[in-house]
């Protein structure tokens, strides 16, 4: 587990910069999570646990279909997950 501190600017924000941490498995979880490059700017702060953030920042890139996905998510939209999850 790691605790990762970023800081994110969208247009719910009015492009100013916010700050926020979450305790996830990895760094990818965190983004998956909060959406973070879908729609908005954002910058790593810093991770605590390092070696797990220095194994997954190799992984592959998200494909369409993830991206799409973890999009509807970040929303929280009952609805719109349970479409997704019917449809796909």
């Amino acid at each position: 587990m790691v605790t990762v501190k970023f800081k994110y600017r969208d247009a719910m924000s009015n492009w100013e910069w916010r700050e926020q941490s979450c305790y996830v498995r990895n760094v990818a979880e965190c983004k998956r999570i909060y959406g973070l490059g879908t729609d908005c700017e954002y910058q790593i702060i810093s991770v605590e646990g390092e070696e797990e953030y220095e194994r997954r920042t190799h992984s592959r890139p998200l494909s369409p279909y993830e991206r799409t996905r973890n999009a509807v998510y970040a929303t929280g939209n009952k609805w719109a997950i349970e479409n997704w999850n019917a449809t796909h």
